[in-house]
């Protein structure tokens, strides 16, 4: 129904085109026009004028029908005499002008001469030529007559002169041969009457043109809520299945977070029953730890007096100084590489757990299962280490009453150093705390000296292969076998099953112990090294905190103009679009809205801009026409310059694919926003856009400088060069 109304209009706009339909009528045409409506209204029996009653047949007989109607084209037909005398008195009274009238039941008509229907090849009868509705014919008849249409002025004047027939003769070009044979023509005066044919059918076509805009605005506007209504119903649709899926997800929520305080509350269940046996385990742990301490201050003395001269050797004051130097910097070393190893560990392990995450909750059960069993399991390895402490201790024990000599001869002693010992006690206290997490840390450095000898193998590998000499404690790289290097190397040494066998692997290692005296140089290069690493490693913490604020700043900032310019968009575009579909119709406006393509880091993305002019479905920006991207581009700018707005808003020809009513909404929105903090620069060339300004300012051209020059002129009228 749509398609076949907008082909219609779309023939009529093209026929109107043709015809030069935008031709301004004359004053008198109007008054015609509009008198007539008024006597319709007032009088029944009033039918119109005979131009609008009838028409040529074809379009080839207007001048000729034109020349014979003659004056009676503006003749107003009407019933009877009484009709004719009131509208008279009418126009006496209005002043409007004089009319003539045509009552129908008063005219006396002579019958037509049916001969000449067919007296000539190329003549008819002027009644046979027009078109009329029959209650009409009386009034066509007694205005024709016998009067008749050539082709030519050779047919009319056969019939006129040669055949002497005494009728009114008119040429297809406008030739007139009267009854008493006197011959008229010319073309002053004939266009201008055979164009009121085609006026009039003008006016039948914006009259059919006004009736398919009504009926095409009314079924836009039923599209419009037809699509508004289907719209918001899908809306409702993809809300309501957003929240089954909220729910689900929710009750989902729920049964994890219950089934994680069960096995919270089991978890500390088992740990208030294990609380009693680790306080008590603390406290032994406490007591080996002092005995060991007495114990290890023997050891120390007898170590010291063995590595005497070692020390010596190497400048330091004894041997722990020298093993607490070389663990400082392999901790060191260690803690580096443990950092970035934990670092990479955690993102694999992260992404392991994302992807075992629906696995591992199915599993739960078993699990806990599982680790009960472990945890059972533990328990029972944990009496064992506790029987093999006590028995440890027992022994110690037993050693400790054979140095109580020595013990009683160093009590002096022990008394000055009880105070420095009383206040280690504190963290000695912290240290076993902490025994679960050193017990970590331990087997970490375990692994990385599996690591650091399976490099010192591949370093003694490669020196002895390319003959480069290391000084050794004893022997010489060149003298020991592959066998005897390998052996120093075993990186299932540490394992569990074969502690036996760490034994001969260290015996091994003894043979290939570098003499790091002479390594003084590589240390303190390493020692720079990591302080500048130390340094690096604090710069970009530094850097990454402060790119962090950065970066939330620039994402506020965004977040912050997005969000003013979506909430103003909307009555931007519906005020440059507003638009009644009549005069008492219903006011309609486009809708537009952004969106953004990246909500986290929206910056990194696009944004969204979506507009629907007044009456039209929802598509694309491309698919939009250049009117209507206009409007919505200006929208858009209007909406972001509102944020932060400038003094001056510079317009260069926006208005160049505007109509004349959008270009009427663009000034108007202009006109009421400008103000003093607020100016508008319009650059046009439509004068319905730069007549509403408060000055313009025009360039033109002076040719006797042959330069150019400047006007301004105010609303006022005042004007300057």
């Amino acid at each position: 129904m749509e398609k076949e109304l907008s082909d219609k209009l779309n023939d009529i706009h093209e026929r109107l085109m043709q015809a030069k339909a935008d031709k301004l009528e004359t004053h008198r045409d109007y008054v015609i026009k509009e008198t007539i409506k008024r006597l319709k209204k007032i009088y029944p029996g009033v039918h119109g004028r005979v131009l609008d009653l009838c028409k040529p047949i074809q379009r080839k007989y207007d001048i000729a029908v034109s020349i014979i109607l003659g004056r009676n084209l503006d003749a107003i037909v009407v019933d009877d005499n009484k009709t004719a005398i009131e509208c008279i008195q009418y126009l006496k009274e209005k002043r409007i002008g004089s009319s003539t009238f045509i009552p129908i039941n008063s005219i006396s008509v002579k019958p037509i001469n049916e001969k000449y229907r067919s007296y000539v090849k190329g003549a008819h009868l002027a009644i046979d030529v027009i078109q009329y509705d029959s209650i009409y014919e009386k009034v066509i008849q007694f205005i024709c007559g016998n009067s008749m249409v050539c082709d030519d002025l050779s047919i009319a004047k056969d019939i006129c002169y040669n055949r002497k027939q005494e009728i009114k003769v008119v040429t297809l070009n406008g030739v007139v041969i009267h009854k008493t044979g006197m011959i008229t023509g010319g073309q002053s005066g004939i266009s201008r009457q055979a164009k009121r044919w085609e006026e009039k059918q003008i006016e039948e076509l914006k009259v059919m043109k006004d009736d398919l805009d009504k009926k095409l605005n009314e079924i836009a506007r039923s599209k419009y809520k037809t699509s508004r209504i289907d719209y918001l119903h899908s809306e409702i649709s993809s809300y309501q299945t957003k929240i089954t899926f909220v729910k689900q997800d929710l009750n989902t929520l729920e049964k994890r977070i219950e089934s994680s305080q069960k096995e919270a509350d089991y978890v500390l269940k088992e740990i208030a029953k294990l609380e009693p046996l680790s306080s008590k385990l603390k406290i032994d742990i406490n007591n080996a730890n002092y005995k060991i301490d007495v114990t290890t201050n023997k050891i120390n003395a007898i170590t010291d007096e063995v590595f005497k001269d070692f020390c010596k050797t190497i400048k330091v004051k004894n041997i722990r100084e020298y093993e607490e130097n070389q663990q400082r910097i392999t901790t060191e070393i260690n803690e580096k590489r443990l950092e970035f190893t934990t670092q990479q560990s955690k993102l694999s392990s992260q992404l392991v757990f994302q992807k075992d995450q629906m696995k591992e909750l199915e599993n739960r059960k078993e699990k806990l299962n599982d680790s009960i069993s472990d945890e059972e399991e533990l328990l029972a390895n944990l009496k064992i280490d506790l029987g093999d402490l006590e028995s440890n201790i027992e022994k110690l024990e037993a050693n400790s009453k054979s140095i109580m000599d020595v013990l009683n001869e160093q009590k002096d002693t022990l008394r000055k150093i009880k105070d420095s010992i009383m206040s280690k006690e504190k963290d000695i206290n912290k240290i076993s705390s902490n025994i679960n997490s050193l017990e970590k840390a331990i087997t970490d450095i375990d692994t990385s000296l599996e690591k650091l000898y399976g490099e010192r193998y591949i370093i003694l590998k490669k020196c002895k292969m390319n003959d480069i000499n290391i000084p050794l404690l004893k022997g010489k790289l060149s003298e020991l076998m592959d066998n005897e290097i390998e052996t120093s190397y075993n990186p299932n040494s540490m394992d569990i099953d074969q502690i036996a066998n760490s034994q001969v692997s260290h015996d091994n290692n003894k043979r290939l112990l570098i003499d790091y005296s002479i390594l003084d140089e590589t240390e303190q290069k390493l020692k720079e090294t990591n302080k500048i690493f130390e340094i690096s490693r604090q710069k970009a913490k530094t850097a990454k905190e402060r790119f962090n604020q950065i970066k939330e700043k620039r994402y506020n900032l965004f977040y912050s103009a997005f969000k003013h310019m979506e909430s103003k968009i909307q009555p931007i575009y519906e005020e440059l679009t507003r638009t009644r579909t009549s005069a008492n119709g219903p006011v309609l406006h486009g809708t537009a809205y952004l969106s953004l393509e990246d909500s986290e880091e929206p910056y990194l993305d696009g944004v969204k801009y979506h507009a629907m002019p007044p009456a039209k479905t929802f598509r694309d920006m491309d698919h939009l026409s250049g009117g209507e991207k206009t409007v919505a581009a200006l929208a858009l700018l209007f909406a972001i310059h509102s944020y932060q707005p400038s003094p001056f808003f510079v317009l260069d020809e926006v208005d160049a694919a505007l109509d004349n009513a959008n270009v009427m909404r663009v000034a108007s929105y202009v006109k009421r926003h400008a103000s003093d903090d607020f100016q508008f620069v319009v650059i046009s060339l439509k004068n319905t856009f730069y007549e509403r300004a408060q000055a313009l300012v025009g360039i033109y051209r002076d040719r006797e400088v042959n330069s150019s020059k400047v006007l301004t002129l105010k609303l006022d009228g005042e004007y300057e060069n």
